[in-house]
């Protein structure tokens, strides 16, 4: 069967406005679910709407007008009315074609995303073999709900098949990054090419601002001997300058991460990358193995400025730990750069000052603060719809309902005028200081960046 995989653009339209403006980074769930395709013989393509910069009705002309195979549309909840003009524009385009939906969205709104017409099926849970055993029953003309994790609306109601499988992460194939259009995608801070990278999906921890519900709640990753291949496969046939790890937290597991580092100085492919880490789990030989490998920045979640505040966060670490992780991350020879949350569900005066006191006194080279949002799937956002604070702005948007601009907020004692101040505030206090600018200007990747830094203000 032929299959076109696409992403919707993530700007412009009545949605949301887009969170992630540090660049454009390759879709690589939708390359490895091109690659699980291709290993079953189906033919595939990709067709990435936020790479090249296309409307919803652009990017539908990329698909034949006597289509009559599948098409599927990978989307998350923040960009699912971009994602559903997209469908709308490829079914008007091509009304023979079979349409669904997967992705991130689908792991909370199932029902809602299969009860629109112009969507036949929808795919819960990871898809990489759901989607090609899916593209096998229809080309037998077999039920689609007799496939893990396929659902779909029949008889007025939505239907649900199996439950989705969870992957086996090292028998995945290579993504397929000779679909995509690899010369569109730049971002901040990083070097090109580069390439990104995924070795566990989900995360053990249960951070009440965080949903892991897309992985089904369980928490699995590659082994390094995996790991490593596609890293050799993006610096030696790639030619990648830098490796991106967006895995939620990389940097735990010490005798996993030193089998790394072996491989990867073993196989001659160690090169800058940066990785995301717990503060409780990176530890000081953790931190050295990442350093072996050629981590030059670890992007640490600190959020708060106190135990109390953390706490009511079930972040699960400590202001000692962090201390701790910092210092480790210094001693290791890499950049770090902290990630800070503002009003935050019960946040006082207190717990803002806290916050930012904190970030000035670790000896961070970066930080990054945000006001906190009440985000789909979410515990602190479950607890405000059962306390009545707010409506239930997800579903509503979920069903293509006119929702306000602005996401949900905690009950919080600042309006959102005040909450921007406090931001731009925070920021002021920690970068206009004589020795965070020193760093900054004195730091030899910095200018190395800046070519990147100039490629996405032109081209975003």
């Amino acid at each position: 069967m032929q299959v076109i995989l696409l992403r919707a653009i993530e700007r412009g339209g009545d949605g949301p406005p887009e969170t992630n403006v540090t660049g454009v980074y390759p879709p690589l769930g939708v390359a490895t679910l091109a690659a699980c395709l291709r290993e079953a013989k189906h033919k595939t393509t990709i067709v990435d709407a936020q790479a090249l910069g296309l409307s919803a009705h652009e990017a539908a002309q990329k698909v034949p007008a006597d289509f009559d195979g599948l098409l599927a549309f990978s989307t998350t909840t923040l960009n699912w009315q971009r994602t559903l003009a997209l469908v709308r524009a490829c079914r008007e385009r091509a009304p023979r074609a079979t349409t669904l939906v997967g992705g991130p969205h689908l792991d909370l709104y199932p029902a809602e995303t299969a009860s629109f017409d112009e969507v036949d099926l929808v795919c819960i849970g990871e898809g990489d073999q759901s989607l090609p055993a899916l593209a096998d029953a229809l080309d037998r003309r077999r039920d689609p709900l007799t496939v893990p994790g396929i659902a779909l609306q029949r008889d007025g109601e939505v239907r649900f098949g199996p439950e989705p499988p969870i992957t086996d992460l090292d028998a995945l194939p290579l993504p397929a990054w000779d679909l995509l259009p690899l010369e569109r995608y730049r971002a901040l801070t990083v070097l090109h090419p580069f390439g990104t990278m995924v070795s566990g999906r989900g995360c053990p921890y249960k951070c009440r601002f965080c949903s892991q519900r897309y992985a089904g709640g369980v928490y699995h990753r590659m082994s390094p001997e995996r790991l490593v291949k596609e890293w050799r496969f993006l610096v030696r046939y790639l030619n990648v300058r830098e490796i991106v790890h967006f895995d939620e937290t990389f940097a735990m597991g010490e005798s996993f991460l030193n089998e790394v580092a072996e491989r990867v100085m073993r196989d001659g492919v160690q090169i800058p990358n940066n990785v995301r880490a717990r503060c409780d789990t990176l530890t000081e030989p953790v931190a050295r193995a990442l350093a072996r490998t050629g981590t030059h920045t670890v992007h640490l979640g600190i959020e708060a400025g106190s135990d109390a505040a953390l706490e009511r966060m079930n972040k699960g670490i400590t202001v000692a730990q962090v201390r701790r992780a910092v210092a480790a991350t210094k001693a290791a020879g890499m950049t770090a750069r902290g990630y800070f949350m503002l009003a935050f569900p019960g946040d006082t005066e207190e717990d803002l000052r806290d916050t930012v006191a904190l970030s000035r006194s670790l000896g961070l080279d970066l930080a990054s603060f945000t006001i906190t949002v009440l985000n789909p799937g979410t515990p602190i956002y479950e607890d405000a719809l059962a306390a009545g604070k707010i409506d239930d702005y997800w579903a509503a948007f979920a069903r293509n309902e006119k929702t306000p601009a602005r996401l949900p907020r905690p009950d919080v004692p600042w309006n959102e005028g005040e909450l921007q101040r406090r931001l731009r505030r925070a920021y002021r206090a920690f970068y206009l200081r004589p020795g965070v600018l020193w760093r900054l200007l004195t730091n030899a990747r910095l200018w190395r960046w800046l070519p990147s830094w100039l490629r996405v203000r032109l081209r975003i």
